[in-house]
């Protein structure tokens, strides 16, 4: 492995972190430099990491291939297939909501649990005509490292907001998809915290997307010590395939799943299978997709689909 660093004789002492084996002349330059390193152990990829299995390959739109900030082939599809399916669910009141409107100070959930709820946001994203509102709010429950039931919902646009366009081209998810199959805002919202119940909350890369939304468009805060941002335990295994900012789409890739990317779901799947490989029990793709295609099926469908593939 290659470090590459590139320092100024006047700037401050530097302290880092590398991953792998560590050269001899790695080791006098820094110390020439006055560089204070650690050295920390890398996570052993596996076979997966290397597949050179295309996902969902016999979907396509129009027969073109997605473009950078474009929906993946298939998913404008898939999006309207799961609209038209999913079923209406009602869930008791939960005596611990996820989010509360108070502001705290962001604390993560201490420990690494083995009973929780994966969650992911889908949502638009643009100026202050268009606003910044959720789409689709999906979510997994996680039992002993299985699947156990699933949370997907659509959610109409706040009046007077429109769809940002960029939004649209990245999800599948349109305005009419909206108006028609989406919930009301408030109704998603009371379903999802209650759908979570009192389990720890787990998300990829929350801080900057999915708790900014909660926070503009339902002024709601993650309770203290109930959520773990997956990314963060991603970081501190050091590096993976895909340079230093690997986002879910190329984890998704790594771990070998075939399902789409943004898909809020979806994308609960693949950073609950991220979160397993993490913990050091990296679950077989096949293995996952069988678990969540069967759960997904009986727990959020109006019948069982045939054919529906995801």
């Amino acid at each position: 492995m290659v470090h590459q660093l590139h320092l100024d004789d006047d700037q401050d002492p530097v302290k880092i972190r590398l991953f792998g084996p560590l050269a001899d002349e790695s080791i006098a330059l820094m110390k020439k430099y006055g560089v204070t390193w650690t050295l920390s152990k890398m996570l052993t990829p596996w076979a997966q990491a290397f597949s050179p299995l295309r996902h969902m390959e016999d979907l396509s739109i129009a027969k073109a291939k997605p473009r950078r900030g474009v929906a993946e082939a298939g998913l404008q599809r898939d999006v309207l297939g799961r609209a038209k399916s999913l079923k209406t669910r009602h869930f008791a009141k939960t005596s611990a909501p996820a989010f509360t409107p108070q502001r705290p100070i962001l604390q993560p959930f201490g420990g690494r649990p083995d009973a929780y709820t994966v969650f992911d946001l889908e949502f638009s994203s643009g100026n202050k005509q268009e606003g910044q509102f959720a789409t689709e709010i999906g979510a997994i429950k996680v039992r002993d490292s299985r699947i156990v039931d699933t949370f997907d919902c659509f959610v109409q646009i706040p009046h007077g907001m429109r769809l940002n366009s960029r939004s649209q081209s990245l999800t599948g998810i349109h305005t009419g998809l909206l108006m028609r199959y989406g919930r009301p805002a408030g109704t998603a919202l009371a379903e999802f915290q209650n759908f979570i119940g009192k389990d720890p909350l787990l998300g990829f890369a929350v801080k900057g997307g999915d708790l900014l939304v909660m926070q503009r468009q339902f002024g709601l805060y993650a309770t203290p010590g109930r959520l773990l941002d997956v990314a963060e335990i991603a970081k501190a295994g050091g590096p993976m395939p895909g340079g230093p900012d690997v986002g879910l789409a190329k984890y998704r890739n790594y771990l070998g799943l075939d399902i789409l990317a943004h898909g809020a779901v979806y994308d609960a799947v693949t950073t609950y299978a991220l979160y397993a490989y993490l913990q050091g029990s990296p679950l077989l793709p096949e293995v996952v997709m069988a678990q969540f295609n069967q759960v997904f099926e009986q727990t959020s469908f109006k019948s069982p689909k045939k054919n529906f593939r995801r």
